[in-house]
């Protein structure tokens, strides 16, 4: 009796649909994970290799001038500086800490934006092949790094920035408005998808970023502008690595 139940749940249509559903899952799953350990190893090392020196020559910079404003004052304000510089949030100490917390903290976002990629394509139904790949990862490119940087380009240590919150909001609503913007463009194909698609891109920067009031640094300009460079180049490699090999994963499985 028992096995005849058995039987008849596990013929179910029922039964037969959420099977189907977890093996479509696991698939997925594992194409996220494989691509996202490949894209977020790529990223790690590009960043260690091209944009890492930048900051930690930023970082001299920015403990030569603590020190300096230390020595220019008097006693109890060099305390109070050097107080301010014990207080900072953790930083990991040494090569090896930094490089591994890099790589760890790299690849765990990476498999994160595949897993949102790969649900992200499977709910449109959008096409996988390596072609369509190139279109995704320039497209994640223009909307996560490529727009809200033309706004807030990242910043090196020791370079002045606005108030977190508000800048976190642009930033997101960048991403977000660009990401709406390209999806008219992609998906929709009556004639107001150009207008509505160039608002939904361009209003951002026309609100404006928040940015602080006071722009002086000790980072040389030229240093700044060099890190902004590297970094746009190392992340379209990374969303274009991250989105090609999820497309050849997920046309495999």
């Amino acid at each position: 009796m028992v096995l005849m139940i058995i039987g008849t749940i596990w013929a179910s249509p029922a039964t037969k649909h959420w099977a189907i559903q977890m093996k479509h899952f696991t698939r997925l799953f594992a194409a996220a994970m494989l691509a996202g350990i490949l894209a977020g190893f790529v990223h790690a090392t590009l960043q260690n290799w091209m944009t890492a020196p930048l900051i930690l020559e930023a970082e001299a910079y920015e403990t030569e001038a603590h020190e300096h404003s230390a020595q220019s004052e008097d006693s109890h304000s060099s305390e109070v500086v050097h107080s301010d510089v014990m207080e900072r949030e953790w930083q990991p100490e040494g090569d090896f800490e930094r490089i591994t917390f890099t790589y760890l903290s790299t690849i765990i976002g990476s498999i994160g934006f595949a897993l949102v990629m790969g649900a992200a394509i499977t709910a449109i139904d959008a096409p996988v092949n390596t072609s369509d790949g190139v279109l995704w990862g320039g497209a994640l490119f223009v909307c996560f790094s490529l727009a809200p940087g033309i706004g807030l380009p990242l910043e090196l240590p020791g370079m002045p920035g606005g108030e977190l919150v508000p800048r976190q909001i642009w930033w997101w609503g960048t991403a977000l408005s660009t990401a709406v913007g390209l999806g008219f463009l992609a998906f929709v194909r009556r004639w107001p998808r150009i207008p509505v698609a160039a608002f939904f891109i361009t209003a951002p920067h026309l609100v404006g970023a928040p940015h602080p009031t006071e722009i002086e640094s000790d980072v040389p300009a030229l240093l700044a502008a060099e890190f902004v460079a590297r970094n746009l180049g190392v992340t379209l490699i990374f969303w274009l690595t991250l989105a090609c090999s999820l497309a050849y994963l997920l046309r495999r499985s």
